[in-house]
């Protein structure tokens, strides 16, 4: 079992460096969860049998990962509806070298992944608000 907080005012949840291997199917179905991130977590593959059918995730942060493949899907239209932010990974440094063979064969099969925004967008940018100083007399977590 996961245990999930969210952020009452934004619906994020932050699991920045908490050595996840993976990302749980309650992750990804939590409800009114609009960005997930993940940085820093020893990911190195996202599951093909997560169902992303009822997520209300838009933002995903895999920045800083050791995310080296992207799982059938997120095709074209999953990248249509959401944001995944994946600088500072193998995958994102294979797409970025678009002159190298496995980056050329990469998008000539899979041309939507130039939406993965592979930018290095600086530490500063993915550091996620801290869910603990948001607490209230009326949230439960």
């Amino acid at each position: 079992m996961v245990v999930i907080q969210i952020c009452g005012c934004c619906g994020s949840g932050t699991y920045r460096s908490n050595k996840l291997t993976d990302i749980p199917q309650e992750l990804v179905s939590a409800p009114g969860l609009i960005q997930l991130a993940l940085g820093g977590n020893p990911i190195t593959h996202l599951s093909e049998d997560l169902d992303w059918s009822n997520a209300s995730l838009l933002y995903i942060i895999l920045y800083s990962t050791n995310l080296s493949s992207i799982p059938s899907w997120m095709d074209e239209s999953f990248f249509s509806k959401r944001i995944v932010l994946a600088g500072r990974t193998p995958i994102c440094e294979t797409i970025n070298n678009a002159t190298s063979p496995e980056g050329q064969k990469l998008l000539v099969e899979r041309p939507y992944l130039t939406a993965l925004m592979c930018e290095d967008l600086g530490f500063d940018f993915v550091s996620i608000y801290d869910m603990s100083t948001d607490l209230r007399d009326d949230e439960v977590w």
